[in-house]
């Protein structure tokens, strides 16, 4: 039996059959072949395997938590399981264009410098499609420059060497949410990181319901001081850090009904 390459982890919990189904097969029919698919399934209750085991694809692992553990000590799980060279993360109601996974292959291989890799994403808003609302920071240079002001990836877009994850620790326990700008700024200690300039990630952006109200509060929190540790360990301009914090403060103290607008401000969207 050959290498796998890659290891792509999907968490799921609580997530619409219609969303998780498109997000599968979308990895089901990329261009590249050699890979692994790790579904966490993060829930005590589990009606997705008897889903999953319809598509009789060798290439599908599932784990199951068997309680609810949250996505970072999933994608910790998923992480020491996974047999790939490269791990590719999506989320549940995410999807990707078919050659997704050809492409960062592809530019990893080619640039051995380089310990993680994103692209381009476009935003799924009920019928509507469009470009995403991030700042588009596609070299190393300019992201370290900028990443104590903001987080310029979609985490649906990671793909990176398994290695280097592991020489960090994997994901942060400490962070519940904002977990994936922790582990940019992490990666940056030991590699280059880059944005491939393709469109390779479709990222769904649901209603802020009450509960994600709340989470995108505790996201605004865990992100000063993550933006603080960037800060120290990658530098940037002092004014726009500051400016960055005083942002994130504001977010958390108005009235909910012009978060809508700060957290475009604050350079993240609500998961």
């Amino acid at each position: 039996m050959k290498n796998i390459e890659v290891s792509v982890l999907l968490p799921v919990w609580n997530e619409k059959l219609e969303f998780f189904k498109k997000a599968v097969e979308s990895i089901l029919c990329q261009t590249f072949s050699n890979f692994e698919l790790i579904i966490i399934i993060d829930e005590l209750e589990d009606h997705y395997t008897p889903f999953i085991n319809r598509y009789n694809d060798p290439r599908i692992r599932i784990i199951k938590n068997g309680q609810n553990i949250g996505i970072t000590k999933s994608l910790n799980i998923g992480l020491k399981e996974a047999s790939g060279k490269y791990i590719a993360r999506l989320d549940s109601d995410d999807y990707c264009d078919q050659n997704r996974l050809l492409s960062q292959y592809d530019f990893m291989e080619k640039k051995t410098e380089y310990v993680l890799c994103g692209c381009k994403n476009v935003e799924i808003r009920g019928k509507n499609i469009r470009p995403s609302h991030r700042r588009f920071l596609e070299d190393d240079t300019e992201i370290r420059a900028n990443i104590a002001l903001l987080f310029p990836f979609s985490h649906s877009s990671f793909f990176f060497r398994k290695s280097a994850a592991i020489e960090i620790g994997g994901y942060t326990s400490d962070y519940l949410f904002a977990q994936d700008y922790d582990f940019i700024c992490r990666m940056l200690m030991v590699g280059k990181v880059k944005n491939l300039n393709e469109v390779l990630v479709s990222q769904r952006i649901k209603k802020l319901t009450p509960f994600r109200r709340a989470k995108y509060r505790r996201q605004l929190l865990n992100s000063l001081n993550i933006k603080a540790m960037a800060y120290r360990n990658h530098g940037g301009d002092r004014l726009g850090y500051y400016y960055s914090q005083l942002r994130v403060i504001i977010a958390l103290v108005l009235p909910n009904r012009v978060k809508n607008i700060i957290r475009y401000m604050a350079g993240r969207e609500t998961l």
